[in-house]
């Protein structure tokens, strides 16, 4: 006569093997969420991130100064940037004197890693450092300003007034 093991303890190795693939199977879904997640992060958001350096960057800033002195001096009637969050800017502004009524307006893509910023602006691209001081953000040299439409120039932008 065979010794044959009962079929309660069967049950037990089936019910073993079941919570293991399941444990398993578990444990698969969750690194494969978690891969998937990390395909999700892009430099942008990371640099846009509430606990990023960045994020004193972002928000509107109003043209103050272009090198050194007032905007009216390369006619510029206003001018404003904003940075906005996932790695977008804009720019906008108004023209006086010789270029009166002309308004100029585009948009880029920006990512800051320390003081150095990557930009888009339009069809260009470029690097500028930047500085925030409280209300105050410097650029040298702007990514979009120049002076007499060609030589780089640092700029100085302050946080718009509220009415």
């Amino acid at each position: 006569m065979l010794a044959t093991k009962p079929a309660s303890s069967k049950r037990g190795c089936v019910r073993l093997a079941a919570e293991y693939m399941k444990t398993t199977l578990r444990s698969g879904l969750v690194a494969a969420i978690l891969i998937v997640a990390s395909f999700g992060t892009t430099p942008q958001r990371i640099a846009a991130s509430p606990s990023s350096p960045s994020s004193n960057l972002l928000g509107a800033w109003k043209l103050k100064s272009v090198g050194g002195k007032a905007p009216s001096t390369i006619n510029i009637e206003s001018w404003q940037i904003e940075f906005r969050e996932r790695g977008k800017w804009t720019y906008s502004g108004a023209m006086t004197g010789a270029y009166e009524g002309m308004n100029v307006s585009g948009s880029g893509t920006w990512l800051l890693e320390g003081s150095e910023l990557d930009y888009t602006a339009g069809a260009n691209k470029g690097e500028t450092t930047v500085h925030v001081d409280g209300g105050s953000l410097t650029l040298s040299p702007d990514p979009v300003v120049r002076l007499h439409g060609k030589e780089a120039v640092e700029t100085r932008y302050v946080r718009p007034v509220s009415p």
